[in-house]
């Protein structure tokens, strides 16, 4: 099985156990009612309560979190029989008992009203969760009561008790909870992974029973544990839907033999073994892993952890099949002429995936690229790593069209420049995209006449799109700037041009020095610029 344990018991301290903050604020919320019922008991001049008996999940510590904070707490309120009595000396029904808890705790300061449960008075807070308050009476032989119907025999810590000698009994560890403790939280949250489920699975109380029933310990591997847990107690509900009291064994907890939330949670139990089955696969991945785990308990925990590992796994594919791309003066985009198909197979080194026909050349580039200054400031762009802040992930799916004179035409076919367009409110224009669909490569003049294949999509086409990538990752421009449209170009080019050094390389694409290069070409710029 693919040993995925680390995530696990990650996902249960930080997803599903309460968090410090959380349970400090279940005890202040615990401790806030036990002192408005007090206060309110004084108040009416009611009987005092004699203890508190906390209970449920709260006292075995199998609360859970909950996105929409609907906690359950169970705080029982013990009081002395002789001291209920009505203004006859009869003792007071469970109902009237009930009722005078409601009204102590009611101090108008709740959006919604106590309310008088069957078996308890529930108090409402604005966060979403509430206090149930069980209410018993204590006989002279120490013997409790429960306010339910009528009065009850009880004993509000039996199932605590129980629950905490099996922890300690079944698990094999003593860390973190034990790992009984840690399996039944683990499967309360399956329970409840999805809204839907919510008022069909069954309660906590039948699955700790079920865990204490069919329990499969692994000292090493939570995982492990869980998934054989799983197995063991879908095939128990196999037999039998049926679930008893773990300590009053004449009590049911489910409704018979054909019991509906035992049976939903079989039926969601037996869908995840079933997604599970790929960890004994050999050829099994890590992605495959995470991927499977969340089908069980559809938790962004999961999705973030997959979109990680799916972000390594195309970046060692990139590095796989392509040879770091060479550093490249980093050019503005604007707009195109002349262009050879010659030397593919070097180009193909850095993006293969790009395939040349008769009349285009098409398919990805996929690059990790950010920009950065040489020794004479010039901005460039070099390789880089993923995990670098400053680095862009690029890959786009573009076709280059040559059935025409001069430069060709470079389009963007995968739709992103569009979607990034539409998503920030901006026009195609402001990401350099022509009106024909093309893309604004750089100023014409930019752009040597001999440029090969390779040269032409190495130094134009390429950091175009790392321009793009930078865009679309930070919503601001790189910091090369970029070219206005229409006569403006022509100023701000020839402003680029007069600052370049002689030795500086030529922004043109050619990988010459300024002085070897389009020097020579400077005087038909200027006169451009005169007549403008």
């Amino acid at each position: 099985m693919y040993d995925l344990n680390k995530e696990i018991v990650e996902f249960h301290n930080t997803e599903v156990s309460l968090n410090a903050n959380q349970q400090s604020d279940m005890r202040k919320c615990r401790d806030a009612n036990r002192n408005r019922l007090k206060k309110g008991l004084k108040d009416n001049d009611d009987p005092s309560v004699k203890r508190h008996v906390a209970q449920g999940s709260y006292a075995m510590h199998t609360m859970i979190q909950d996105k929409n904070n609907d906690y359950d707490i169970d705080d029982g309120a013990v009081f002395d029989k002789e001291d209920l009595k009505g203004k006859q000396d009869a003792y007071l029904t469970s109902l009237d008992v009930r009722k005078m808890v409601r009204d102590a705790v009611d101090d108008d300061s709740f959006k919604t009203p106590p309310e008088v449960k069957t078996n308890c008075v529930r108090v409402h807070y604005d966060a979403g969760y509430h206090v149930d308050i069980p209410v018993y009476r204590e006989l002279e032989d120490g013997s409790l009561e429960l306010a339910s119907s009528c009065w009850k025999g009880s004993s509000p810590t039996e199932v605590t008790e129980w629950y905490n000698e099996a922890v300690i009994k079944q698990s094999p560890d003593t860390t973190n909870g034990r790992q009984m403790r840690r399996n039944t939280k683990l499967l309360k949250s399956f329970s409840k992974s999805r809204t839907s489920w919510k008022k069909k699975v069954p309660s906590g109380l039948v699955i700790s029973v079920l865990l204490d029933e069919k329990y499969v310990s692994d000292l090493e591997r939570d995982d492990k544990s869980l998934y054989d847990t799983m197995v063991t107690i879908r095939d128990r509900l196999n037999s039998s839907l049926q679930v008893c009291h773990p300590v009053r064994a004449a009590e049911e907890l489910t409704s018979g033999y054909d019991d509906a939330k035992t049976k939903f949670f079989r039926e969601k139990l037996d869908k995840a073994i079933s997604d599970l089955e790929v960890l004994f696969d050999p050829g099994c991945t890590r992605l495959d892993a995470l991927q499977a785990w969340n089908k069980v308990f559809d938790h962004q925990f999961f999705k973030d952890l997959i979109e990680v590992e799916k972000k390594e796994k195309e970046k060692q594919n990139f590095k796989t099949k392509s040879t770091a791309i060479p550093t490249v003066i980093a050019t503005k985009p604007w707009l195109n002429d002349n262009f050879d198909t010659e030397n593919m197979a070097e180009i193909q080194q850095y993006f293969p995936e790009l395939k040349i026909k008769t009349d285009k050349v098409c398919g990805k580039i996929e690059f990790y690229a950010k920009y950065a200054q040489n020794h004479r400031k010039q901005w460039i762009i070099e390789s880089c790593e993923l995990e670098k802040n400053d680095c862009v992930h690029g890959k786009y799916k573009i076709e280059i069209a040559l059935n025409r004179p001069g430069i060709p035409l470079v389009f963007e076919t995968g739709g992103k420049i569009t979607s990034l367009a539409h998503r920030l409110g901006k026009k195609l224009t402001d990401f350099h995209i022509n009106n024909d669909g093309s893309c604004c490569l750089d100023f014409s003049l930019n752009i040597s006449q001999n440029l090969t294949a390779s040269q032409f999509i190495l130094n134009k086409v390429y950091p175009f799109f790392v321009w793009q990538a930078y865009y679309e990752k930070f919503e601001a421009l790189p910091p090369v700037g970029e070219y206005s449209h229409g006569k403006e170009v022509i100023e701000e080019f020839y402003k680029d041009i007069t600052s370049l050094g002689r030795n500086d390389l030529c922004t043109c694409g050619s990988g010459k020095k300024f002085k070897k290069c389009c020097l020579q070409y400077f005087g038909v710029l200027k006169a451009k610029f005169d007549d403008f």
